[in-house]
């Protein structure tokens, strides 16, 4: 198994789990495109999640070269 291979396997992982926490009621999942962030929902507590972040997603006059 390559070195790539391997880091998309633990990315895969990690996505499941934060998608299933964001599953909670008291909780909500947000995609904007470019990443996916997971928080409680307005006037709950806990904690907030950045991830999956696509940066070859940005248009190209955001990307920093």
């Amino acid at each position: 198994m390559t070195d790539n291979e391997i880091i998309r396997h633990i990315d895969d992982g990690v996505y499941f789990y934060l998608d299933f926490f964001a599953d909670a009621k008291h909780m909500e999942q947000i995609d904007t495109g470019f990443y996916r962030y997971t928080r409680p929902r307005p006037g709950e507590q806990g904690i907030s999640f950045v991830y999956d972040v696509r940066l070859e997603d940005l248009p190209r006059e955001q990307q920093v070269v």
